[in-house]
């Protein structure tokens, strides 16, 4: 008779379940235990299973695209010769920013004016400013404006004669300005517009005998005016010219000893110009600069109606923004 044997292991199992009053045949195989139990739901492999809502990050928000330009140019840079700083070229100034619309400049003035018979006042010092603002991007159209003053005492003697004259310019002008040329680092705007004129001088004289005169002119002049603006750019640097020229009545006032007499002649303030700038920072610049301002039919003390200039350099800084 054979005698059938019994696994060790299957003989454990079934002491051990035999223990725990549990039937031996209830012991389940791994691959049984890896099933769900029951009240759980079956997933079928093939069923796609979607996975939790995945919110996206918000994107930042579009960024102006940069104006066109030829290239960028650094103050901070060294450029090769060959490596043309050409900003200067295009419609704001080649620069990948918005443009810049407004202008401002203010410049010392140093210079001398025709002498008063013989009176030399010589060097003058005074100030001009300017500014303007662009209607568009395309910078074809906007509105300048300009201000010039220069005040001078003066004191001497000749011989035993006691001289007071002192000596007051201002002129101020705004102006429509209208490109009409613009071709690669060339620019040619045209201007038209409205300028006033102040010219005050006065001569008291004084003698040891007791002598004394005193004659005390003003000048008022409101001209309609016409101009043109070159101008010529290349990196960092830039190069500009105006010519401007006012035609209007002259409001002449002569106080001589007291007694006053008025009258009024037509008179021609030409003014011409020119200055030279470099960038020094952002939307920065120094200059200099040489202006001529010149009058007719004005009164002067002891000359009656005749002709006036003043003249000479500026040093200054514009800021663009």
């Amino acid at each position: 008779m054979a005698v059938r044997r019994i696994p060790v292991a299957a003989l454990v199992l079934g002491v051990c379940a035999a223990a725990c009053g549990q039937d031996p045949a209830a012991v389940l195989p791994p691959a049984a235990r890896l099933a769900p139990g029951p009240g759980t739901a079956v997933v079928d492999p093939a069923t796609p299973v979607i996975p939790p809502l995945v919110v996206p990050p918000l994107a930042a928000a579009p960024r102006k695209p940069c104006l066109p330009c030829p290239t960028e140019y650094q103050p901070s840079h060294v450029y090769l010769p060959e490596a043309n700083p050409d900003y200067g070229a295009g419609g704001c100034d080649g620069e990948c920013r918005d443009c810049r619309r407004a202008w401002m400049s203010l410049s010392f003035f140093l210079g001398c004016s025709q002498n008063l018979g013989d009176i030399d006042r010589g060097l003058e010092c005074g100030f001009r400013a300017g500014g303007g603002y662009w209607f568009d991007d395309t910078k074809t159209t906007a509105l300048d404006v300009s201000l010039f003053n220069v005040h001078q005492p003066h004191h001497e003697i000749f011989f035993d004669t006691y001289v007071n004259s002192p000596l007051t310019v201002t002129t101020a002008d705004a102006n429509f300005r209208l490109e009409l040329l613009n071709y690669d680092r060339y620019r040619l705007d045209g201007l038209i517009g409205y300028r006033y004129t102040q010219l005050h001088e006065q001569l008291f004289l004084h003698s040891l005998d007791g002598f004394a005169a005193d004659d005390n002119t003003r000048n008022r002049i409101q001209a309609a005016q016409l101009g043109l603006v070159g101008s010529y750019k290349f990196g960092g640097y830039f190069c500009e010219v105006l010519g401007k020229l006012g035609v209007g009545r002259n409001s002449e006032s002569i106080t001589l000893n007291g007694l006053r007499l008025t009258d009024s002649v037509t008179a021609v303030v030409p003014e011409l110009g020119a200055r030279v700038g470099y960038q020094l920072g952002e939307g920065v610049y120094g200059t200099l600069g040489y202006s001529f301002l010149y009058l007719s039919k004005v009164a002067r003390p002891g000359q009656g109606d005749s002709d006036f200039y003043i003249h000479g350099f500026t040093i200054g800084m514009e800021c663009r923004f």
